[in-house]
């Protein structure tokens, strides 16, 4: 659609992202990093949880990309299974093995089949259980039997259940204590902050070959996606990949404020939790946490230095806390800035965002 007009190599902001371009920011790369650990040592089973949209599932198929080479992924649907033996076929039927007519001991020995074979061939069946608020109680206990299928003292299988927050309250219910207990790591993918958002629409711009960022989208425009989303994953690309098409529909570029609020009327109504963002300025009433300069990625402060606060006797018409849009792209050091916001009319100044 827009891919050209913008000079993209692809769409930045898809439904379905690549695995191979997730963008890990902040106490997500955290999270990343002690799944990996525990799957790679064999440390028992990674629980991933978080809201709606906050890409859980993108999270996991990142996971499986980075261990393709050691490990064979398999998705098996489980949330709307009830007994063991479906459970099982639908794994034997994710590998391509024969799964018919089994009845669940000998659908239990075939998987077992299959994953020494796959361990012979170099690669450990990691298994991805999507949904996994969803799991009959008793598939956890088959779950628990797999990660106990050690022969010859090594394990062959490697687990992630990825659910929301309804997964922990099951987890933590003392009839599956036995199963609690094999689980090596637990991360909680949590809502963005402001400069966190900010960063990943910077990082999947560049991912799809933007190289001048104020060409595409100005740095009005950025931030008022960002408070529009407020730190939801799912929202930030909705809303920015639809301004995107509108601003392609009208020939506009770079991608401004007024078509990001157009875009935004277009999808407040969908069921995802939207923020707050006022009809006549950028800035929202929400109380965000001081953005953390040290983490502001160096193409957001312009390698100008640092630039004082402004007062609240100077003029009220300043920047954006997330930067201009030339100054986006251009530096390649860490700088810290800060930024005042002040709202025109208001008795006192808000207070100081550090970006």
């Amino acid at each position: 659609m827009y891919e050209e007009f913008f000079g993209m190599t692809h769409r930045p902001f898809s439904a379905n992202p690549n695995a191979a371009e997730f963008t890990a920011i902040g106490p997500i790369q955290d999270a990343l990093e002690s799944v990996l650990n525990c799957l790679t040592h064999s440390r028992g089973v990674a629980v991933v949880t978080g809201a709606t949209g906050m890409g859980k599932t993108a999270f996991c198929r990142h996971v499986a990309h980075i261990l393709r080479e050691t490990h064979l992924a398999v998705y098996p649907t489980a949330a709307s299974l009830e007994t063991r033996r479906a459970f099982l076929q639908s794994i034997l039927y994710e590998l391509g093995a024969d799964y018919l007519g089994l009845d669940e001991e000998e659908a239990r020995l075939r998987l077992y089949a299959a994953a020494q074979e796959s361990k012979r061939q170099g690669k450990i069946l990691l298994l991805i259980i999507d949904d996994a608020h969803l799991l009959h109680g008793r598939l956890l206990d088959e779950l628990r039997s797999l990660v106990d299928y050690t022969p010859h003292g090594e394990a062959l299988f490697r687990i992630i259940l990825c659910g929301q927050f309804a997964l922990e309250e099951t987890l933590a219910d003392p009839s599956h204590a036995s199963f609690a207990q094999r689980i090596g790591s637990h991360v909680c993918l949590e809502t963005y902050s402001l400069e966190q958002s900010a960063r990943f629409l910077i990082d999947r711009l560049r991912s799809s070959g933007v190289e001048s960022l104020d060409d595409v989208m100005t740095s009005e425009a950025l931030e008022l996606i960002c408070r529009a989303a407020d730190g939801n994953l799912r929202c930030l690309c909705q809303l920015a990949d639809h301004a995107l098409l509108l601003a392609f529909a009208q020939e506009c570029r770079p991608v401004d404020e007024e078509t990001v609020r157009a875009a935004f009327d277009d999808l407040r109504d969908l069921p995802l939790p939207w923020g707050e963002i006022s009809p006549a300025t950028a800035h929202s009433d929400r109380s965000d946490a001081p953005i953390n300069a040290e983490a502001v990625p160096p193409e957001m402060d312009g390698g100008q230095g640092v630039v004082p606060s402004p007062s609240a006797d100077e003029d009220a018409n300043v920047s954006s806390p997330i930067g201009d849009a030339a100054e986006l792209s251009a530096s390649t050091s860490d700088v810290a800035v800060e930024y005042a916001v002040i709202e025109v009319g208001a008795e006192v100044p808000r207070r100081a965002i550090a970006v």
